[in-house]
């Protein structure tokens, strides 16, 4: 007998043996099941069923309904069918074809020692059959009583096994374990200060402040009260040692030989062909990483028209997404990847410095995709993998997760504890959401104005498909942010306020993927909130240690907030993971070296900019300040006469009002250089 498993702790999944993955194909369906199944082995009549699921229809219609829904329901199950007994007046699930975790858990809740209460916590996934909603009044007052019980018996049993685990100072498990509860429970203070402790334990300081945090704008929109007295004083204890402890770094390690021209003093390297090569690679020899180290080109199109280039770009993307959360491997920004588009694999790999291609089309005939991926190792001038998938495009995520397992069993990359579950997380269902947060991402990267307000039309009404990820909302927090930093919009105070709103939604839902993090904290520094713009940075570098953006953007953040020498560290990956990298890195690079004393290279880097961007102010006033420091006045002068050529209002005072420098000495000494270079004040 094929035994039906059901586990509905958590987003519903059902599965056999023979199909451990298995799909309905309504939600009556499953909403049908899962009723049957709480518990199984319980008739129910078929009027009840009706009225339950069908309660606006008419008797006859409602029980036609049914009589239909249990067709569908007995021909998804296959030969799992037989767990479903029924006749013409009941029906029910037979217990001994059906295995339930919430039977499973009911019992084990009942267990007092320490491996029940374990066994009862792993099969906690969520809220009780998670994001199941059918518009039926009567069922959904059903569904809400169940979630309400089981949550009162999950509570408990989840803060037994936290005590536990606190008194023992098991601390990771500690950590685990008030996750659990707070998914089901956020409101729960106690699993908050749990959570702080086991992240200050493990020297993870500034997450255990971002929970506070959390905590304490739960309590005051949901309870409108402030957190307790114990926990305020433990966010104090926690400050006060992450103020004593040393800086530690909190990405991996990133190789840098030949980075960057004016910091590595790389002499030009002549290579045939490099003229056309984009200006940051030129004369470049980059050193090829330890790790693994990989580029994924821009996949192409093979459908004869180009209103399906949205889904090839979209692939794309989401494997570069996944992959970017790994840290043990080396990642090259999907910027630096479009900058190789129509480069053959070798070209690509020798000019970013890495060792493995990943290239790719995609072809689409109605519903039907046809996904072929090729990984080559450039070193040994081979393809290590091949692969064609067909698949329908209803499947969602499910190629991607295929193609990048593929790759990780490929280049044999390690994931660390908890990476799984981040790389491997699904969240846009609906067929219609994904191909419009495709269509939005396609537009985006094109990064024009118009292109990019496109892409926000795009991506709210992903938001409005699927308000219960952070899909949609973050991609939109991205258009604000982009609006506001590229002075595109028209008013910029109200761009800057919208990337809040939307970042601060998007940093809630339980899949954000750190995206969001990194607008909010540039945000939080726009707004003077530092220590929350750090807290919120860090965390993005937590959920995207091989971002580009998250590092060089939270490198801003660290300039500003006076934290030069990690600033460095984090640009400077920031540009290796983007050799093409935009001239707001190398702007934020010269700066903290100019704070940091380093005025030979500060200058260097300023002018590194400047061969990119002709017509940067930064760059040109880092060089007139650096040039200040070191008494080169007459250098200081040349570049000082060339900002006022190109700005006859600019003035030092209206310059500084704009920078949200945390130490005003800081901001002193730079307006000190500026005016001592005989800018006017």
């Amino acid at each position: 007998m094929a035994k039906l498993t059901l586990r509905l702790l958590g987003e519903p999944r059902i599965g056999t043996t023979d199909d451990p993955d298995m799909r309905l194909s309504t939600k009556k369906s499953l909403a049908l099941l899962v009723y049957l199944a709480s518990p199984a082995g319980v008739s129910r009549s078929r009027d009840q069923l009706a009225g339950l699921l069908w309660g606006r229809s008419a008797e006859e219609q409602a029980r036609s309904s049914l009589r239909q829904c249990l067709t569908r329901l007995r021909k998804s199950l296959g030969p799992a069918k037989v767990a479903i007994v029924a006749n013409a007046h009941e029906i029910q699930l037979d217990p001994v074809a059906v295995e339930t975790d919430t039977a499973m858990f009911d019992a084990l809740s009942l267990g007092e020692d320490v491996t029940s209460l374990t066994a009862a916590a792993k099969l906690i996934r969520g809220e009780f059959a998670s994001g199941l909603h059918v518009n039926e009044g009567p069922f959904e007052s059903w569904l809400e009583g169940e979630r309400r019980r089981l949550t009162e018996r999950a509570v408990p049993v989840l803060g037994r096994l936290l005590a536990y685990h606190e008194d023992h100072e098991d601390h990771e498990s500690a950590a685990d374990i008030a996750c659990r509860l707070l998914r089901i429970d956020p409101l729960q203070e106690r699993a908050h200060q749990s959570f702080m402790r086991a992240l200050a334990h493990q020297n993870r300081f500034e997450l255990a402040l971002q929970q506070y945090k959390i905590c304490r704008d739960l309590l005051r929109k949901e309870l409108g009260i402030d957190p307790s007295t114990e926990i305020r004083t433990l966010r104090d204890d926690i400050a006060r040692r992450r103020a004593a402890e040393p800086h530690v770094t909190s990405a991996p390690a990133v190789e840098t030989p030949g980075l960057l021209r004016a910091v590595s003093a790389a002499l030009p390297n002549e290579r045939r062909g490099e003229d056309t090569l984009p200006p940051q690679l030129q004369g470049l020899d980059l050193t090829v990483p330890e790790r693994p180290s990989i580029v994924i080109l821009p996949f192409r199109n093979l459908t004869n028209d180009s209103d399906n280039d949205h889904l090839a770009e979209g692939v794309r993307i989401d494997i570069q997404a996944a992959l970017v959360k790994i840290t043990g491997l080396f990642l090259i920004a999907a910027g630096s990847a479009n900058a190789m588009r129509g480069r053959d694999a070798d070209v690509a790999g020798h000019a970013l410095g890495v060792r493995y291609v990943l290239q790719g089309s995609v072809r689409r005939a109605g519903q039907n995709l046809r996904i072929s991926t090729e990984l080559i190792d450039v070193e040994r001038g081979l393809a290590i993998w091949t692969e064609t998938y067909d698949r329908r495009f209803d499947d969602g995520f499910e190629v991607q997760d295929e193609i990048i397992e593929a790759i990780i069993t490929a280049l044999d990359v390690k994931l660390l504890r908890g990476e799984q579950a981040a790389v491997w997380h699904r969240t846009l269902k609906k067929r219609d959401a994904l191909e419009c947060f495709y269509r939005g991402v396609d537009e985006f990267f094109k990064l024009r104005p118009e292109t990019v307000r496109r892409a926000r039309r795009q991506f709210e009404q992903v938001d409005r498909m699927q308000p219960d990820v952070g899909t949609g909302a973050t991609w939109v927090a991205l258009y604000h942010w982009f609006d506001d930093f590229k002075g595109w919009g028209v008013d910029p105070e109200a761009s800057l306020i919208a990337a809040g709103e939307w970042s601060a939604k998007a940093v809630k839902m339980e899949d954000a993927d750190g995206q969001a993090h990194m607008v909010l904290s540039h945000v939080h520094l726009m707004s003077r909130c530092f220590d929350d713009a750090l807290i919120v940075g860090r965390e993005a570098i937590q959920l995207r240690p091989n971002c580009t953006n998250a590092n060089g953007f939270f490198a801003n953040v660290l300039h500003y907030c006076g934290e030069q020498t990690e600033a460095i560290e984090h640009v400077t990956w920031a540009i290796r993971y983007s050799p093409v990298y935009p001239p707001f890195f190398a702007d934020v690079l010269s700066l903290a070296f100019l704070f940091d004393d380093s005025f030979d290279a500060a200058a260097a880097v300023a002018n590194e900019s400047l061969r990119l961007n002709p017509v940067g102010v930064t760059a040109r006033l880092v060089t007139v300040a650096a040039y200040a420091a070191q008494d080169r006045i007459y250098d200081a002068q040349g570049a000082r006469d060339q900002i006022i050529a190109a700005d006859n209002g600019f003035s030092v005072k209206g310059f500084g009002a704009r920078l949200p420098y945390r130490n005003p000495e800081d901001l002193d000494r730079l307006m000190s250089r500026l005016r001592a270079a005989g800018l006017p004040p």
